[in-house]
């Protein structure tokens, strides 16, 4: 009979494991410029969705992108193909009256580990009632930096 319980026989098993798993997997080491690099591709897509264009913001999207945009459907949207669709019908509606838009966004964060690149912010409406809340998840394909997951969110705050 062991002297520990089952139960932390089973930690003590799951433990070894990941650590054995962890000291044999190679994982991705950041670059010097990583930061910098996924900063410019999320400025890249911001100015091509300032400037209403469609075709250049899907350049930055990976082939596999997957996002949340609840103001176009509720189900994730899977797939370059669906993600650019998402974003032709918006350039389509709000051009015409809004040729260029001015999303700034503030209080922006940027995390790099590895081949993967995080960075959230928001952007604030002129009513300051409404936060609109933006992530998206960079990977990095060869030496550049493609949107992965896009996730959007807004907040309204509570009517006074």
């Amino acid at each position: 009979m062991s002297a520990y319980p089952a139960a932390m026989r089973r930690f003590i098993l799951i433990f070894v494991l990941l650590a054995t798993a962890c000291s044999t997997t190679t994982m991705p080491v950041s670059k010097p410029g990583d930061e910098a690099a996924v900063r410019a591709s999320m400025n890249g897509f911001m100015d091509a969705l300032n400037a209403l264009d469609a075709d250049r913001m899907s350049a930055y999207f990976a082939d596999d992108i997957t996002g949340f945009v609840p103001l176009a459907q509720a189900d994730r949207v899977e797939g370059r193909e669906a993600m650019t669709r998402i974003f032709r019908n918006f350039v389509v509606r709000t051009k015409p009256t809004t040729p260029r838009l001015n999303i700034i966004p503030e209080d922006m964060e940027v995390l790099v580990s590895g081949d993967l690149g995080v960075v959230s912010f928001n952007v604030r409406e002129k009513s300051p009632d409404v936060t609109r809340r933006r992530t998206f998840v960079f990977v990095r394909h060869g030496e550049q930096w493609f949107i992965r997951h896009a996730h959007a969110s807004d907040f309204f705050a509570a009517a006074k």
